[in-house]
């Protein structure tokens, strides 16, 4: 078994874009992982006026997993999503507002991340991604409520109970 360093890290941070424009997977997603058990966030509902700037909002993602091996590491990869109403069903998915990972030690099952996606507040009031994917790969919802979830990326596991997030009041 190969160990794990956090230079192996680095692809996953520069190939995070990829999980909203094709298909592919970085190869670390998932890695160790048997089946994610919790995945959920907390944070604001409104994200928070900032005079003089964009609007943002920082969430903290708790996970739980069942590992391939125990005692080893373990990369939980997710993607930040906004169901779309059914009337959006002909010719979109569920847009990606942000992606991320956690990386869970060897002794670790569960890990909780402050701050761990961004969501933002643009001015033309829609709510968008604004964290780990660089501004022109987040998504947007193009209105000013997400129905957000989030969904694990390269295991199998549970997606998170979804959550109304405004961009203002």
């Amino acid at each position: 078994m190969k160990k794990f360093t956090i230079s192996r890290l680095l692809p996953i941070a520069l190939l995070a874009p990829l999980l909203t424009a094709c298909p592919d997977i970085p190869e670390e997603c998932g890695m160790n992982v048997d089946r994610v058990t919790r995945l959920s966030f907390s944070g604001p509902s409104v994200i928070p006026p900032a005079p003089d700037q964009e609007d943002f909002a920082g969430y903290d993602v708790s996970v739980t997993v069942e590992k391939d091996t125990p005692g080893s590491e373990a990369i939980v990869c997710y993607a930040v999503r906004d169901d779309d109403p059914i009337t959006k069903l002909f010719w979109a998915v569920d847009d990606v507002l942000d992606s991320n990972f956690i990386y869970l030690e060897p002794e670790q099952t569960s890990r909780t991340l402050e701050g761990n996606f961004v969501l933002v507040a643009r001015h033309d009031e829609e709510v968008c991604g604004g964290g780990a994917l660089s501004p022109e790969n987040a998504g947007c919802s193009g209105e000013e409520e997400a129905e957000v979830y989030l969904q694990p990326i390269g295991s199998d596991g549970v997606e998170t109970s979804r959550r109304s997030i405004r961009c203002c009041d």
